[in-house]
């Protein structure tokens, strides 16, 4: 019996549909939050991009999908491309001579040495985290030595990603934030919070799939502490997402 491509084509859609209602269903299990927020319809639309995503990183099978959409939602749907998570592709191309299967084991690893060190037990370190955060209003970031107090912004507030990550991947963060920063308002304390999203909820947070802000940059009409409230709003509701 021979299978033409439309029939192919077909079986391959059972298997989205298949994969998304389970991963709808793993999603209300494990991150309710992100269900409710959502809601069922807008939830499984994204999974199916995401889904769509990785098939183009040749993660097609089911247990990998899992580890692919636990890992979206806690590094950022766009974790693939992100400079801060260049160690977590599923690409083949990193992994040459590796399944797979393979491939996610391998990651599987390196992703729960991430919650371990950067979210921990029961998210204490997160909330820790979030207890700098609530404290926190910017005032030593300056135009002058911008990186410089960058670096030292988000080592103070979150020490525990900073060290994870290293130096070099936090520079590589800084540089894409400012390029990525095209708004009119060109504060440099405004920036830095534009960074500080990037740096916790992924560097495509402003197009998440599954942690969605309210645009919070679209607008210059709006004094400083407008945008640390709303910036704070979204972060303590993703981290809320992963630990609760």
């Amino acid at each position: 019996m021979k299978i033409n491509a439309e029939q192919l084509a077909l079986l391959d859609s059972y298997s989205s549909n298949s994969y998304a209602s389970e991963l709808v269903k793993h999603c209300k299990s494990i991150f309710p939050l992100i269900y409710d927020s959502l809601h069922e319809k807008t939830l499984r639309t994204n999974i199916a991009k995401l889904i769509e995503t990785a098939g183009r990183s040749k993660v097609t099978q089911r247990g990998p999908l899992q580890l692919y959409f636990d890992m979206a939602v806690t590094l950022g749907s766009e974790f693939e491309t992100d400079p801060m998570y260049s160690d977590f592709s599923f690409k083949p191309d990193q992994f040459p001579t590796k399944n797979q299967l393979e491939i996610s084991l391998s990651l599987h690893e390196k992703f729960s040495t991430y919650i371990e060190n950067v979210i921990g037990e029961d998210g204490k370190y997160a909330k820790n985290f979030l207890g700098r955060l609530e404290v926190e209003m910017f005032s030593n970031i300056h135009r002058i030595n911008f990186i410089e107090s960058m670096h030292k912004l988000l080592c103070d507030i979150h020490p525990r990603k900073y060290e994870f990550l290293g130096r070099d991947k936090i520079n590589a963060l800084i540089e894409l934030g400012t390029k990525k920063f095209k708004y009119d308002n060109t504060r440099s304390k405004i920036q830095a919070i534009y960074i500080m999203l990037m740096f916790v909820i992924g560097h495509g947070f402003e197009k998440d799939l599954f942690h969605q802000n309210e645009n919070i940059f679209n607008s210059d009409a709006h004094d400083d502490d407008f945008y640390i409230l709303k910036s704070k709003g979204f972060i303590v509701r993703f981290i809320n997402a992963l630990v609760l």
